[in-house]
């Protein structure tokens, strides 16, 4: 597995992004330092770097085997590294970004055959990204792993997925949600039927993806698992219950990006809630990741 040896410590601004450093087919990150507009709970600008070091940690595990080979030792299933897999690292985009930049920088990517992940950053960012991808390739289904929805999530013609939503939905942003047929798994619903439950109904929609785009808002966890976030989420997810539910679905699908959202590490002095958005990452990007699993 080659990763970029650019120092995670300090945010190298790429303004526009260097073409030159763009490799067709590899996984390039990129850091959205958008701030938060809730003034109380600010730092998502420092997000990206702590989500970076959180990377560095989780992928030095798979890469440090001497046979690229991980077994789970619970289950005996074995996933063998790609060894075509590439990522590297992009460096930021200025803190003062907004949707027309992530749209034009989603269609230099896609012109260039570069499959983003997005380390942010306030959770517009994700809202930005569905409608990047929405205006390029509507053959793209998003899902988001959120307790939030905005009324640009749910865009007409993108197939669309909402995990973990808790709290008031604003009227608009629910109607389209409806009015779209998109799917809406509450954080609820999902304590309710459990992992297993909810992965069965996620994989029945991702085997009719050609391609998915994940959207993972790290405030879907409950803040009493994870407080580093912008904001407080009291009957969210537990971590194990999302990394459950993708373990269970993500091989089965063509990964088109990622973008990691609301991580606000000051809240967090443990460091949990970037570690926890690294692992999701780890699970969404099997497809490339991963040469094959062995039961």
């Amino acid at each position: 597995m080659n990763t970029s040896n650019k120092k995670i410590e300090a945010s190298k601004v790429l303004v526009p992004i260097n073409t030159s450093e763009l490799t067709s087919g590899a996984v390039s990150v990129i850091g959205a330092p958008l701030v938060t507009k809730l003034e109380h709970r600010q730092s998502t600008s420092l997000g990206p770097n702590a989500i970076r070091r959180a990377i560095e940690e989780v992928f030095a595990l798979f890469s440090s085997s001497s046979n690229k080979t991980i077994e789970d030792l619970e289950t005996g299933t074995k996933r063998v590294l790609n060894p075509e897999f590439r990522m590297n690292d992009l460096g930021d985009l200025p803190s003062s970004l907004d949707k027309k930049s992530i749209v034009e920088l989603f269609a230099l990517l896609s012109e260039k055959n570069v499959v983003p992940v997005i380390l942010g950053g306030a959770r517009e960012i994700g809202s930005w990204c569905s409608e990047a991808i929405s205006e390029l390739d509507q053959d793209c289904a998003i899902v988001h792993i959120t307790p939030s929805i905005s009324a640009s999530d749910s865009l007409a013609g993108t197939a669309t997925f909402f995990i973990g939503v808790n709290g008031l939905i604003p009227a608009k942003a629910w109607r389209q949600t409806k009015n779209h047929n998109h799917t809406c798994v509450s954080a609820d619903q999902i304590h309710e039927m459990g992992t297993i439950g909810t992965s069965e109904l996620l994989l029945a929609f991702l085997k009719e993806q050609k391609r998915v785009f994940w959207h993972i808002d790290v405030s879907a966890v409950d803040t009493g698992h994870a407080a580093g976030t912008p904001t407080i989420n009291i009957g969210g997810l537990d971590p194990e219950q999302i990394l459950d539910i993708l373990d269970q679905v993500s091989v089965h699908t063509r990964f088109a990006g990622c973008a990691l959202t609301n991580v606000a590490p000051v809240f967090d002095k443990r460091g949990l809630s970037e570690y926890f958005a690294a692992e999701a990452l780890s699970r969404v990007i099997a497809p490339v990741l991963w040469d094959r699993v062995e039961p």
